[in-house]
């Protein structure tokens, strides 16, 4: 066989085999965008005070599963959640009723991103 050769027809085993290795990076593709996509929803609005307002009582709950989702994605492949999109991010308070507020940078420092915060 030479690189002009066409290649050989996988058996049926050598394809669904070839299907099933493919899945593991399909599914972390899609939940590494899922997660992207959640933190820009939030963190590239013109007002992310404003999102996260109307997140109401379930804005804790989405930012702790977002976080457990950052988390796991991590777990899997470091550095993998340190994108553009994750350096927006800002520290925030998860309230007693669910709520979620910015919390102020400290006096004469820019805000920094609160990586257990990092959701979205």
């Amino acid at each position: 066989m030479t690189l002009l050769s066409s290649p050989a027809k996988p058996t049926a085993a050598q394809a669904r085999a070839a299907r099933a290795l493919a899945m593991p990076r399909a599914m972390f593709t899609r939940l590494l965008r899922s997660w992207s996509e959640g933190v820009d929803a939030i963190w590239s609005a013109p007002s992310p005070a404003d999102v996260l307002a109307a997140l109401g009582p379930q804005g804790a709950e989405l930012f702790t599963r977002s976080e457990q989702l950052r988390a796991f994605l991590e777990s899997q492949q470091p550095g993998c959640t340190n994108t553009s999109q994750a350096a927006l991010v800002k520290p925030v308070a998860l309230n007693p009723d669910g709520t979620v507020t910015l919390q102020p940078a400290p006096t004469g420092a820019p805000a920094q991103p609160n990586p257990a915060s990092s959701g979205s």
